[in-house]
């Protein structure tokens, strides 16, 4: 460990039974105790656990905030899509 160079990120905890691991969706920021970040609203989106290969539906109420040593670079297109479109008044789709 490099001695708690931790980021603090969005998660899901994979929903399928005796699995729960934890997906990566997004960087937050840098780690700050004092500070809780706003949940972002979001509508359902999909994701597949790389662990139990499942998919499953996540949405607003099921975002964890983490702290991550190492968090992947990149973002969960998902999640990213899920956000725009529950902010984006133009935007229409519909949950798969």
């Amino acid at each position: 460990m490099r001695g708690g160079n931790y980021v603090r990120c969005w998660i899901v905890k994979c929903k399928t039974e005796r699995c729960g691991w934890p997906l990566f969706l997004d960087v937050i920021g840098p780690q700050n105790r004092a500070v809780h970040a706003v949940v972002p609203a979001c509508r359902p989106f999909k994701v597949t656990c790389p662990e139990c290969n499942t998919e499953n539906l996540y949405g607003q109420s099921d975002l964890e905030e983490h702290n991550l040593e190492d968090p992947p670079k990149g973002c969960c297109k998902e999640f990213v899509d899920a956000i725009v479109g529950a902010t984006d008044p133009d935007s229409r789709k519909e949950a798969v």
